[in-house]
């Protein structure tokens, strides 16, 4: 994680580091969600439409976003959650989040700390907007 912000990938990561909370409650629903694999098989047109991170995406493209999400994402977020930098930062979350991170990395760098807030804070809200949802 060590220069995140300096990486050529780095919009890419953070979009999928805030998407990940969102698209794991989609996948909770349809475990199938915006899988590569599965998206792969589509013509090249229609996943440039989509954002597709493996493509160049077309000017006018669409990527999924949440319902509740307050911003929209440049590329596909079953792209950039799956990205190994996204992945590092969610199992980090999870040492954090019980006060252990220190067990995972003795020092952990500014951009992962910065990484691990951004998480949490996607985390948060999104939980907020799933207890709106059952209010309603």
């Amino acid at each position: 994680m060590a220069g995140l912000h300096k990486e050529r990938n780095a919009p890419k990561i953070l979009e999928g580091i805030r998407a990940l909370p969102w698209l794991q409650d989609a996948r909770r629903k349809s475990p199938q969600h915006l899988e590569c694999k599965s998206c792969l098989r589509i013509d090249k047109r229609t996943r440039q439409a989509i954002g597709c991170g493996w493509e160049e995406p077309l000017p006018s493209a669409r990527p999924w976003a949440h319902k509740d999400m307050d911003w929209t994402p440049t590329v596909c977020p079953g792209y950039t959650c799956q990205l190994p930098e996204v992945i590092d930062v969610a199992r980090c979350y999870m040492h954090w989040d019980r006060g252990q991170l220190q067990l995972k990395v003795p020092e952990p760098s500014a951009s992962l700390l910065d990484a691990i807030e951004e998480l949490k804070i996607a985390v948060g809200a999104q939980q907020l907007a799933s207890l709106r949802s059952r209010d309603e």
